[in-house]
């Protein structure tokens, strides 16, 4: 028999303490009315409900076939279909790169796909495992990596893999792995063995894998190049055009991309090099547009949202035009969201790669872009913090192709590449941005030296870390050392005041949680006074704070009121609360920030024993966590806690232990590695 898991014995422990609160009405315990039996009947059969929802996962990114410029290749339309008739149901596609494998199964997909319930379209990322961890190319409803959870992607792997399987087996379903070039994957077999139609296509003849495939050569007769053309060219040929028309396809070799590419192009003379040079080189591409495909030969595999590219590349009206007409770009709408994704054909990608290699200068723009972008200049004016972990989520590819693109920081744009590890540790992907960060603090350590601004911040981002990690030891360590390096170093430019506030505040939320108190004051009082300092600098030099300047303030104040709190200083706290929130007031006017500062209000109410009005706050907070962060992140968890220990001051004992029940269920799936956080949430539970 199968084992029930956590949430299962919540439920049915929670019917029976429906059936025991009816059988004794007249105790304490009991149901004091009608309404309230009624009540607690409504949210368990609702939660049955959601828990029953939860379990049937469904898949989401659904491929929908659109209907592309395509002529000819009748007899390898023909052989896919044979072979997926097979009993091996897999079809392989193989030849040269831009030969055309991708159009012809793109072709076979429109023409079938009645045949089956849903296609499900991969492009192949550096392995099996990686390309259907993928969340954003295969999205299965209740089925996110979260790397606290699973630990590492192999694990995930296999539960996704395990899931896909149970989906697959419900309907008929062809799943499509694009570009898949190596020579040997582990996992291959995995995948070939799924209960559905596979299509895989690839540059390697799969002889090497053990079994054959269809090869796609070049068009095998004029009339099949003579329907190209008529593709692209509405007017009959001259005889000059025609013999220079043969001729090219000579040339090339019947390489489709490049004649398709020549069609497009038809003014400009072509040097007699390798195709894939040629792409780029046939072309009187400007500078901006040789700066464009660069941009996208280091996004993902699958693209990136055109308006988000737009916006990060700072693309001007019309400068993708000309890429677009001559079909080095391309535009296809994503199955997931609707939107217009753009991308390389792989084949220009590697060249663009190689003709137009990226580094951190020539990509400086874009790079900065992206750093704006998660700062808060965005159209909704929102940073990593007020946007909600699934928009994030939108932004992972993307930001995962960056760093793999710049592996090693370079020191003088530290910030900006702080910028994407801060994201990686936001979305919790603590072990990656642990890495990358060491990365950075080395790389300026190296080229600055120790006693410098911008090594003691990396020292402080550094920390962040792992105090987010909840490893706290090594993020005093790095916290120290950060705040050392600032006092010590001479500034370098007007930041430095802002670096060491920072820095100051951080000491002093450390001395708070270490119970020195005084201490705490002295740090938090320093950060303010060089709040202050930089913003008579600024004042002078008659420039503005931006936003994130801005919010220091508040912020640093609503740190003062909870050391005040600790020193048993309850009126000064409330008088300092009262100040941050006007403060805060004056710069934002987003909800979930507020979060912080409500829950200081909240431990003053309840120092006050005021916890009716406490847990109004809080579950105004959960509101909140629970809008932007989501029902299993910590924040929202935290709050949950709150709540559950202010029904227990109200003597609410069922309501509170309803919620620890919850907040076990999703630390036990969520976060399971948190083990002191669970003991003490169980220890809640069995007081």
């Amino acid at each position: 028999m199968k084992e029930k898991d956590y949430e299962q014995q919540l439920l049915e422990w929670r019917f029976h303490q429906i059936q025991y609160r009816k059988k004794y009405r007249d105790t304490p315990a009991g149901f004091q009315n009608e309404q309230e039996e009624l009540a607690a009947k409504k949210a368990w059969r609702e939660d049955v409900k959601k828990f029953r929802k939860e379990r049937i996962r469904k898949l989401q990114s659904l491929y929908q076939p659109e209907k592309l410029p395509f002529t000819g290749r009748v007899q390898e339309l023909i052989q896919i279909e044979h072979k997926l008739q097979e009993n091996q149901r897999t079809a392989i596609v193989y030849g040269i790169g831009g030969i055309g494998k991708t159009s012809i199964v793109k072709e076979y997909l429109r023409i079938h796909q009645n045949d089956y319930d849903g296609i499900l379209y991969v492009t192949f990322s550096k392995s099996v495992k990686n390309s259907v961890c993928n969340d954003t190319m295969l999205n299965i409803s209740d089925l996110k990596y979260n790397p606290e959870k699973y630990g590492n992607l192999t694990k995930y792997y296999k539960v996704k893999m395990q899931a896909l399987q149970e989906l697959m087996m419900k309907g008929t379903y062809l799943l499509v792995l694009d570009d898949c070039n190596t020579e040997f994957d582990q996992n291959m077999d995995d995948l070939i063995g799924l209960p559905g139609d596979i299509i895989i296509t690839t540059r390697i003849n799969p002889a090497v894998w053990g079994c054959s495939g269809i090869e796609v050569g070049p068009f095998q007769n004029r009339e099949e190049w003579n329907e190209l053309l008529s593709l692209y060219i509405n007017r009959p040929l001259t005889e000059h055009e025609k013999t220079e028309f043969w001729r090219y396809i000579r040339e090339v070799n019947g390489h489709t991309l490049a004649v398709t590419l020549k069609l497009c192009n038809r003014g400009n003379e072509f040097d007699d090099e390798k195709v894939g040079e040629e792409l780029l080189k046939k072309f009187l591409l400007r500078k901006r547009e040789k700066e464009i495909l660069m941009y996208l030969s280091i996004m993902p595999a699958e693209g990136i949202p055109r308006a988000l590219f737009e916006l990060l590349a700072q693309l001007k009206d019309g400068e993708l035009r000309r890429l677009q007409k001559f079909l080095l770009i391309q535009l296809e709408k994503a199955s997931v969201d609707g939107e217009e994704y753009i991308s390389l054909h792989p084949l220009i990608a590697e060249t663009v790669k190689r003709e137009i290699p990226a580094d951190a200068i020539k990509c400086r723009s874009l790079l900065k872009g992206f750093e704006k972008y998660l700062n808060g200049e965005n159209p909704e004016k929102k940073d990593l913090w007020e946007t909600s972990y699934e928009n994030n989520r939108k932004l992972e590819g993307c930001i995962f192709a960056v760093i793999n693109a710049f592996p090693e920081p370079v020191p003088w744009m530290a910030t900006t590449f702080d910028s994407l590890a801060t994201y990686l540790w936001v979305q919790g992907y603590f072990e990656e941005a642990e890495e990358y960060s060491l990365r950075i603090y080395k790389a300026v350590e190296d080229y600055y030296g120790e006693n410098h601004q911008l090594t003691g911040r990396m020292a402080v981002r550094t920390g962040a870390i792992y105090y987010n990690r909840m490893k706290r030891e090594q993020a005093d360590e790095w916290y120290w050392k950060g705040l050392e390096i600032l006092k010590k170093c001479r500034p370098a430019n007007q930041e430095y005041l802002v670096y060491l506030m920072e820095s100051f505040a951080i000491a002093a939320r450390t001395e708070r949680h270490n119970g020195a108190y005084q201490r705490a004051m002295e740090n938090i009082d320093e950060a303010l006074a060089c709040f202050y300092k930089f913003k008579r600098q600024m004042e002078e030099k008659k420039q503005k704070l931006t936003y994130s300047h801005c919010l220091k303030l508040p912020y640093y104040m609503i740190s003062k009121a909870g050391i005040l709190l600790e020193m048993g200083c309850l009126a000064e706290a409330e008088q300092m609360y009262l100040k941050a929130m006007n403060s805060f007031d004056a710069v934002s006017t987003d909800e979930f920030r507020k979060n912080t500062f409500r829950n200081l209000y909240v431990e003053i109410l309840m120092r006050k024993n005021a916890y009716e009005e406490a847990e109004k706050i809080v579950t105004l907070n959960l509101k909140y966590a629970f809008l932007y962060r989501g029902e299993s992140y910590k924040d929202t968890l935290m709050c949950m806690e709150k709540l559950a220990d202010i029904y227990r001051y109200l003597n609410k004992e069922n309501e509170a232990l309803e919620l620890y029940q919850k907040i076990l269920i999703h630390l036990r799936r969520e976060y399971p590695h948190q083990e002191t956080w669970i003991e003490q949430v169980c220890l809640k539970v069995n007081c």
